[in-house]
């Protein structure tokens, strides 16, 4: 398997160059770093692979505290829906580093999408052939103009100590940044009129510092009552740590 190939883990399709997890018609998209941890520990699937190898792995040459480790397995753990407390795909090895384990039926293989494309029969491209003509003639019929402007609703909620707290939603280089004064707990709920055209990015972002707690944050995309993408990210943060916490939430709207 090469480095950039995409492989199979159990009912998941990584994509290392995508940075995407997916498995039937969900995508979730990831931090490239957490991508390269998911990779590394599928290399080296069954063995227990220390902290300090993965540190030197995903961060040659730079240097970063075990807080940035930490964070992208989290990520990874929501992505693959494994729970940290009951961990059945990534376990953490105390003190030591994290063991990938894949059912020895899911074994990590390349994946489908990177062997060479066969060609489809004749009957399928006669049926796709129809398809795009019943479509050319009926989509003028059923297409109506987009209602309403597009909103962006958001919200962030963590109980606890939360300081030097900001939540950021970015698209296409544009911000709406929001600095959270003191010491307590955050819970946060706005709505912006988007004013990107579609297709279109919107990230929110929550980063601080916090004695630890669980975080909520999630990302709607609405036009009108229809909501054309949603994103949920939960997570914890960590104690004491050296480096303040960020978590993303992602969505990527295409019309």
């Amino acid at each position: 398997m090469t480095p950039d190939a995409p492989f199979s883990l159990g009912p998941w399709t990584v994509d290392p160059v995508a940075n995407e997890v997916r498995r039937g018609d969900a995508v979730v998209r990831l931090e490239p770093k957490a991508v390269a941890v998911l990779a590394h520990l599928a290399a080296h699937a069954g063995e227990v692979v220390t902290r300090e190898a993965l540190l030197d792995a995903v961060w040659p040459d730079v240097v970063v505290t075990d807080a940035s480790l930490t964070r992208c397995v989290s990520q990874l753990r929501q992505a693959l829906g494994d729970d940290a407390r009951d961990a059945s795909l990534i376990e953490t090895i105390p003190k030591v580093g994290y063991r990938l384990h894949v059912p020895e039926a899911d074994a990590v293989v390349p994946s489908p999408s990177a062997t060479e494309p066969t060609s489809p029969p004749r009957r399928a491209w006669a049926v796709l052939g129809l398809a795009v003509v019943a479509v050319l003639l009926v989509a003028p019929l059923l297409w109506r103009a987009p209602q309403g402007p597009v909103v962006v609703e958001y919200r962030v909620d963590a109980s606890g100590a939360i300081e030097d707290a900001e939540v950021t939603l970015t698209s296409r280089g544009e911000s709406v940044a929001e600095i959270i004064d003191g010491g307590g707990s955050v819970h946060l709920s706005r709505t912006v009129e988007a004013t990107d055209a579609l297709p279109a990015t919107f990230r929110l972002s929550f980063s601080g510092r916090s004695a630890g707690t669980d975080v909520v944050m999630s990302v709607i995309v609405r036009r009108g009552d229809e909501v054309l993408g949603d994103h949920t990210t939960t997570g914890a943060t960590v104690a004491d740590a050296p480096e303040p916490f960020v978590f993303y939430a992602e969505v990527t709207v295409d019309e």
